[in-house]
């Protein structure tokens, strides 16, 4: 007999940095678009693969500055509009959350991954690596961000969610309706009260 089981998840809450105006000054940002990403520094994370299609993305006229922030294993090549900053403090980050544009993830293996509730809560829409199942799924359950698995649609994400303010903040509230639905205290600890419940 199979022991019953469920995707019980993480419980996340609103970091209280939500205005990207203010995170955006204290930042030096300015009015430049950002995209943002948060985590490791690896090429197994898929940063150099991130970092090769935004100097694609900015050979082709693309404009706006990639922000990878976080531990560095492996730094990767060094390209125009492309900002290293290594390890943040957790407030740094949140701010960096609240002030960026969009939050890409490129990782192509990730369980859960934490960070795009975060970027969500922070009121930032998502790109991530739609060759990662959890990622793709996430998005795809929130109504969130976009994805890409080719050259040509990482480009034209990007490309639309620099440009489109609007696209931007339908997508970051639904995303930010998903975390609040689906990764409460409260919605997870029920589904963890249905999952011991069937077990016993």
């Amino acid at each position: 007999v199979a022991m019953p089981q469920a995707l019980v998840g993480l419980p996340v809450e609103s970091s209280g940095v939500t205005d990207p105006v203010a995170a955006r000054a204290a930042l030096g940002f300015g009015e430049e678009r950002i995209a943002l990403s948060l985590g490791r520094v690896d090429r197994g994370k898929g940063t150099h693969d991130l970092v090769e299609r935004f100097a694609r993305f900015r050979a082709g006229g693309g404009q706006g500055r990639l922000v990878l922030a976080g531990p560095v294993a492996e730094a990767p090549p060094t390209v125009d509009g492309v900002t290293l900053l290594g390890p943040v403090s957790q407030d740094d980050k949140l701010s960096l959350m609240a002030a960026a544009d969009v939050f890409i993830n490129p990782s192509f293996y990730e369980s859960f991954s934490l960070v795009i509730l975060e970027a969500w809560l922070a009121g930032t829409p998502v790109l991530v690596n739609g060759w990662c199942a959890p990622l793709a799924e996430h998005v795809r359950n929130s109504g969130g961000g976009l994805h890409y698995t080719g050259i040509a649609d990482f480009e034209i994400a990007l490309g639309r969610l620099f440009a489109e303010p609007e696209t931007r903040a339908a997508l970051a509230a639904a995303g930010g309706e998903y975390v609040r639905r689906s990764y409460s205290w409260q919605a997870v600890s029920r589904r963890l009260d249905g999952l011991i419940a069937r077990v016993s």
